[in-house]
């Protein structure tokens, strides 16, 4: 670092890092819907007590939109047809807060817009499942709208304590006729042990397997510090809950997942099958190995869910118990493909950083990237031979438990830069895309430029 230019939080203050003005609104839509999700609206008619927005940092930005229009979602749609994968409502993007999509008054006809735009696309809608109705559930079955259920917990006086769910047996009702009219459905629970206990997590897991869920997530919760529940469920219970995920897949046949998971490389390994899918049918199991699909090489867990699902009767070749064999998935294109894995890397998230840090010819690479991130990272770093030093970035700026390379600011880079690399200078510093927007700007609307112009090293973004 030269003489003169801090690091750090510390540093970062003193010389009042300069901040872009925020982009406008369509920007940021754009930037998820090309991505695959649709925000609708940040109302919520909820207030959970976990609810991630009550931890907020002070000089967040963070957005808030209302109901949008029909129009505007119709002029929107070229965005989505820029992504493959599914189209998501009802999920949280960095900057933009989503609510529940259940109180847009439009959302029949959105799903229905959007089903005559994709008839052949994934349609997934997030809910708290408060709003249900069975008109609902089965304009999301005539849809084939595939629900995303944040139940969290089964037990009525659980929800309305911690939830603030005003008629929790009613939900319950509902999601419980929306199942028995055929929607399918996947669902999620976020593990909060010192809330609800982990037996009432088995419990919510055990009812929703029982009630047809394809596959259930359990969301190991990502406290800030400034979020009241932030030293109630630390990184201490998550193993006990990761061992409760196996546990649960073994017991129910079924997929159970603790998310964030802990990866250390991108071997495409199968979490399980959803029943009746593709993957099922061809006899895809839990802890196979996805080797190639179409003779084309798995790179990663994405890449092969990516090449599977783009692809119409893909030929997998499988790894297990020591031996190769191939199998075929009857599917048309973009349909899924019904194994379940965890995310990590996309193969072209990983072609587009290895270009750019050999365009460099950089001798000595840096790679700053999250606590989650790292050992992937490391392995790629291995796998395409390029001398790289990885550290991993605490979150200052949050603190609390965040570990995604998405929440780390511009000054949790220079924090880690400063007190790690000693007198080890590297060519060029390498810093992950997914912490910035499309312009460059962190959650705080600091650009990553002035990493560089603070530290002299040429910085670049890349993942």
């Amino acid at each position: 670092m030269r003489p003169g230019h801090p690091s750090g939080r510390e540093g970062a203050e003193k010389i009042n890092l300069p901040k872009i003005p925020p982009p406008h609104i369509e920007a940021l839509l754009y930037q998820a819907e090309k991505n695959g999700i649709l925000p609708l609206t940040s109302r919520c008619n909820l207030a959970c007590a976990f609810c991630s927005a009550a931890g907020n940092p002070p000089g967040l930005e963070a957005f808030f939109i209302p109901p949008r229009t029909m129009e505007d979602i119709r002029e929107h749609l070229a965005f989505l047809d820029e992504s493959r994968g599914p189209i998501t409502i009802g999920e949280s993007v960095t900057r933009v807060t989503e609510g529940e999509p259940l109180t847009h008054e439009d959302l029949p006809g959105i799903l229905r817009l959007l089903r005559e735009s994709f008839p052949r696309r994934d349609i997934r809608l997030t809910t708290n499942g408060t709003l249900l109705t069975e008109e609902l559930s089965r304009s999301f079955r005539e849809l084939d709208v595939t629900v995303l259920l944040s139940l969290n917990t089964a037990d009525p006086g659980l929800r309305s304590k911690w939830m603030k769910d005003p008629d929790p047996c009613n939900t319950l009702k509902q999601v419980e006729a929306m199942a028995s009219i055929g929607v399918g459905f996947e669902g999620s629970v976020v593990a909060l042990p010192s809330l609800f206990g982990i037996q009432d997590i088995e419990k919510t897991v055990g009812y929703l397997v029982e009630l047809g869920a394809r596959s259930v997530r359990i969301l190991l919760p990502g406290f800030s510090r400034y979020h009241p529940l932030w030293q109630a469920d630390t990184g201490a219970a998550w193993g006990e809950i990761r061992d409760l995920a196996r546990a649960m897949t073994v017991k129910t046949g079924i997929p159970v997942l603790a998310d964030p998971p802990e990866l250390s490389g991108l071997e495409a390994r199968v979490e399980g099958c959803i029943k009746g899918s593709p993957a099922q049918k061809a006899g895809l199991r839990a802890g196979d190995m996805i080797l190639r699909v179409d003779k084309t090489t798995v790179f990663s867990r994405r890449h092969a869910m990516e090449l599977s699902r783009n692809s119409q009767n893909p030929v997998l070749t499988v790894y297990r118990e020591g031996g190769t064999f191939e199998v075929t998935l009857e599917k048309h294109r973009f349909q899924s493909p019904g194994f379940v894995v965890y995310d990590d890397l996309g193969l072209s998230e990983v072609e587009e950083w290895e270009a750019k840090v050999r365009e460099t010819g950089a001798g000595k690479v840096l790679i700053l990237t999250s606590a989650l991130a790292g050992p992937l990272i490391r392995d790629v770093a291995a796998r395409l031979d390029i001398d790289a030093r990885v550290i991993e970035v605490c979150s200052d700026f949050f603190g609390g438990n965040i570990m995604a390379a998405g929440l780390l600011v511009l000054s949790d880079f220079l924090k880690a830069f400063g007190e790690s690399i000693g007198g080890w200078r590297p060519d060029v510093v390498v810093l992950p895309a997914r912490a910035f927007d499309v312009w460059g700007r962190d959650l705080t609307g600091v650009s990553y430029k002035t990493f560089s112009a603070l530290t002299g090293i040429p910085t670049m973004l890349a993942g």
